[in-house]
């Protein structure tokens, strides 16, 4: 595992796991076979993949896996906003960079979630995972 934290110091677990540090975002992209990004926001979101040491240049997949959450519940932001992230990430982010193949799955609340919710939704990120980027090794 390749890991890298815009803070430096917040990676320091990772590498005590035996992880290894990657120097930028480009420098962990062009070393891995999977990225998975965890941002608070546009702004950052914006800056991981297109920044001067964006992840963007070093891609090698076509697929991305989107897990976000809301501070609305999902019916209720459907019916005020439609969904705007999903054509973000699916034609402003993914489609200007050529990823082809895109899932976005948007998980309700945290603030106003049960652990149970939280165990669910955790199984079914390692489910898509698993079902999007199979593992060569398994049969």
């Amino acid at each position: 595992m390749i890991g890298w934290n815009r803070t430096p110091g917040r990676a320091d677990e990772l590498v005590a796991a035996g992880a290894q540090l990657a120097t930028s975002p480009a420098d962990l992209a062009a070393r891995s076979d999977i990225v998975i990004s965890c941002v608070s926001d546009t702004p950052d979101v914006e800056a991981v993949l297109f920044g001067p040491q964006g992840v963007i240049e070093h891609l090698q997949g076509k697929t991305a896996l989107v897990f976000t959450t809301s501070n609305t519940p999902r019916d209720e932001e459907l019916a005020r906003f439609g969904d705007p992230l999903e054509n973000l990430w699916k034609t402003c982010i993914f489609g200007f960079c050529g990823v082809q193949r895109f899932c976005r799955r948007n998980f309700e609340p945290i603030i106003l979630s049960t652990h149970p919710q939280r165990t669910q939704w955790l199984a079914e990120v390692r489910r898509l995972v698993a079902e999007w980027f199979p593992r060569s090794d398994q049969p």
